[in-house]
């Protein structure tokens, strides 16, 4: 057994801390910084494949809420990481994947893992209350004139450089805030155009009460100009959203641009000042609005809203010009407005703002009631990214994780699968998560029990309670649920002895999927594992040939490049049967590519008395030897 320091004491500087116990944990399973940031790409590959065969299945596959290849796993940031000089991105879900890489190649246990698991949160919450220290201010060593001078130099072009951004980043939303006006003005337009339609209709109805056909025609008219005028009252409300955004960001922009350029050094920088351009013609053309058609300004409202949703995407490239990467800290004023977009009746704006909070605003308990205010949302969507946002944003806080928990329960079953996927990835080793979720495994629907385990082994990967409930899986009625349960003994408890045992407790199953299933997860689990190994040769002489093939592709998955896995492969080339040999064929391509003797074996089965192995070889040996 291997010792880990889990004392809990206070560090003096909890992020270096954290880069130190990330180095212990990669210097024990013998990994440098770009083997972990090979493994993370490696991790990426295998999820997304995962992703791609279940839907190739027909099976339901998203992608979680922090897939790995959307982490910070290069090189450069690990090594950031080991020195204390840069932050996990995203924290909690970025560490356990490197713990699982880390203590998978060290040959940890699962209860050393746990430990592990255990420390690393402790330090990640401390360096969450901790406060941003103060920048030191570094102590210069004297500098010849020729390097004195180069420094001047480049200081200036700097300068240069920046001021030029400025300037054009203001002169840009100054031209997005000319648009927008515009927009917004022909909105109201609009609105107020309606509302005399409106009234005059009133009227018309009045007088046609005794002409049927006439009064339906009427009322008809009046509930579509009822239905414009709320679309164009809420495509109006995006449009405010997003000039008050605007305005708050050309401010800044303006006063970025003054004090660089106030700066000494810029005095001879050229200056120069660009006017908007020509304002845009309006939506509606001018004379439609004096005979007003409803159909007209159906269209005119359609393109008001590829208009939104285009300049939604400018400003938000335009908040990231503005802001600093790695500045955590916004203004107050643009709090409030992402405050104020929570409210908004447009469900897309309260997804936008949310998320916003989720990943900018995490520090501040204002962001946090509004984020878990729109996890009660009337609309669907909105409640599954909410979800998802406080499992992102405030990942093990027990206050959010109780408002998640409230959510498997939910009424839409859409958002009881997002929760459940919450839990996993913001609360991992939690008790009270794991007990909610392993209850779902016992739910009449086959769907909620595969999202369930899959939760699990993600969340809970070798915990013993959690094994339990996803091993009694292996048996369920559901193929879907039975291949879920499987995959997730592999994922959340490879190498795991009681997890293997569980699965060998299968490979002799009379019912030839479920054989299958367990030969396929001892692979993806217990690849070089003594005990495996055995069984699946005995499993790869077996009289039926499902099984046969099943065991010979699992040797060259979870053995590849063994080269006395190999030499018991290429025995079986000389199988009776022809299935056999073809998938032996398959083997070898996949798992010794680069081995002469097994390019020896394939050339030798060109010549095989079997048509169809002849030209399965023929094919292996043009696209992969």
């Amino acid at each position: 057994m291997r010792v880990v320091n889990d004392r809990h004491e206070p560090q003096a500087d909890p992020q270096l801390a954290f880069g130190e116990f990330l180095h212990a944990q990669a210097a024990e399973a013998g990994m440098g910084a770009d083997k972990i940031a090979r493994a993370f790409e490696a991790a990426a590959l295998r999820q997304q494949e995962q992703l791609r065969t279940r839907r190739e299945a027909g099976e339901a596959a998203e992608l979680p809420a922090h897939p790995i290849s959307e982490m910070a796993a290069s090189k450069s940031h690990i090594d950031r990481l080991f020195k204390g000089r840069a932050h996990p991105k995203p924290p909690f879900p970025f560490t356990l994947q490197f713990l699982k890489i880390t203590n998978s190649a060290a040959g940890l246990s699962a209860e050393e893992h746990q430990m592990r698991w255990k420390r690393a949160r402790f330090l990640l919450q401390a360096m969450s209350d901790a406060p941003v220290p103060p920048r030191p201010v570094s102590a210069l060593a004297p500098r010849s004139d020729t390097e004195e001078r180069r420094g001047d130099a480049v200081a200036i072009l700097r300068l240069e450089v920046d001021l030029e951004r400025a300037r054009h980043t203001e002169t840009r939303l100054r031209y997005a805030l000319r648009d927008h006006d515009v927009l917004l003005s022909t909105l109201l337009q609009i609105v107020s155009t309606l509302r005399e339609i409106i009234a005059s209709n009133d009227v018309r109805e009045l007088q046609a009460r005794r002409i049927p056909a006439k009064l339906a025609q009427v009322r008809d008219e009046t509930r579509q100009a009822l239905d414009h005028k709320a679309t164009a009252q809420q495509e109006a409300d995006r449009a405010t959203a997003r000039i008050r955004v605007l305005e708050d960001l050309w401010s800044r922009a303006r006063a970025e641009a003054q004090r660089l350029a106030s700066h000494p050094d810029a005095a001879g920088l050229a200056l120069s000042h660009v006017d908007p351009q020509q304002a845009p013609p309006p939506i509606l053309a001018g004379d439609l609005l004096t005979g007003p058609a409803l159909n007209d300004i159906g269209v005119a409202l359609a393109k008001a809203h590829e208009v939104n949703l285009r300049e939604e995407e400018v400003v938000q490239e335009l908040q990231s010009v503005i802001t600093p990467q790695g500045d955590s800290l916004e203004p107050a004023e643009e709090l409030t407005v992402l405050i104020s977009a929570t409210r908004l009746s447009d469900p897309g704006a309260r997804r936008t703002a949310l998320a916003a909070l989720a990943t900018g605003w995490s520090h501040d308990p204002v962001a946090r009631e509004a984020v878990t205010r729109l996890a009660d949302d009337l609309d669907e969507a909105v409640r599954i990214a909410a979800v998802g946002a406080l499992a992102e944003g405030w990942s093990g806080d027990s206050d959010v994780r109780d408002a998640v928990l409230r959510h498997i329960n939910d009424p839409d079953e859409n958002v009881r699968w997002a929760a459940v996927r919450a839990l996993a990835v913001g609360w991992p080793g939690d008790d009270d998560g794991r007990k909610a979720v392993a209850n779902l495994t016992w739910g009449e629907n086959e769907d909620t029990r595969r999202v369930a385990i899959e939760a699990l082994a993600e969340g809970w990967g070798g915990e013993p309670a959690a094994l339990e409930c996803v091993s009694r899986r292996t048996r369920d009625t559901n193929a879907k649920v039975q291949e879920a349960a499987f995959v997730a003994l592999a994922k959340g408890w490879a190498g795991s002895a009681a997890a293997a045992d569980v699965v060998l407790g299968h490979v002799h199953s009379r019912d030839r999927r479920t054989s299958r299933l367990a030969i396929r997860a001892l692979a993806d689990g217990w690849g070089h594992n003594m005990k495996s190994l055995n069984v699946l040769r005995r499993l790869a002489k077996d009289p039926h040939t499902d099984t046969r093939q099943a065991a010979i592709s699992a040797l060259a998955k979870g053995w590849a490049g063994d080269r006395l896995v190999l030499s018991f492969v290429l025995r079986l080339a000389t199988h009776p049967d022809w299935t056999t040999r073809r998938t032996v064929i398959y083997a070898l391509a996949s798992g010794w590519p680069k081995e002469s003797e097994a390019l020896r074996a394939v050339i030798g089965l060109t010549a095989d008395m079997d048509e169809n192995v002849r030209e399965t070889a023929s094919e292996v040996l043009g696209t992969v030897f």
